[in-house]
């Protein structure tokens, strides 16, 4: 993956790109002006990229283990999270912080937006650390999950398709027997 500069810089390209257009529309739900924006939407960002120190420590010990087996721990961990209680209690949050500083607005959402996703962008960043289209298509899902009346419902379609691309790389990585080979019996 690289090391530990160039793993910030691409988890620091990560927050801007996904979280930016996430801060901006909740910031902008406020209808506070445009410093208020913009001020908000750097105490947001400033939270992911210091995420970004305890990521750089998960993607070094990831590194030291099998890439099969890591991509299949940090993609099921972040599936099973997508369930939890605190992931429910984060997202909901995430829209209901009315600070009036900018900035202390922007670190209460950045914050709360951390705990909703902080596992599944750990999983994103790890699988694809430099691929910008997907990670514009992971900010427009994100971005509806935040914003919908059904977020729950989207967070558990995440949760569950993080599982099956988790299951999925065991899969093809070769750990989980086929079903081909339980079946077939070769004949004389």
């Amino acid at each position: 993956m690289g090391s530990g500069l160039e793993l910030f810089q691409g988890w620091a390209m990560m927050s801007v790109l996904m979280m930016s257009p996430l801060a901006i529309i909740l910031s902008w739900k406020q209808r506070r002006g445009t410093g208020f924006l913009l001020t908000s939407v750097l105490g947001f960002v400033s939270v992911w990229l210091l995420a970004g120190i305890p990521a750089i420590a998960i993607f070094e010990l990831a590194m030291k283990v099998d890439s099969t087996y890591a991509t299949f721990a940090l993609c099921a961990l972040a599936g099973v999270y997508q369930f939890s209680r605190l992931h429910d209690h984060a997202i909901s949050a995430c829209m209901n912080v009315s600070a009036n500083v900018g900035v202390v607005h922007g670190l209460h959402v950045g914050w709360n937006c951390l705990l909703a996703c902080g596992p599944l962008m750990v999983a994103a960043f790890w699988v694809m650390p430099s691929t910008i289209a997907p990670m514009i298509a992971l900010a427009i899902l994100m971005v509806l999950e935040f914003t919908s009346a059904h977020k729950i419902a989207i967070s558990r379609v995440v949760g569950l398709s993080s599982g099956v691309f988790a299951l999925g790389v065991l899969f093809l990585a070769g750990p989980i027997p086929s079903f081909g080979h339980l079946v077939i019996h070769h004949h004389a």
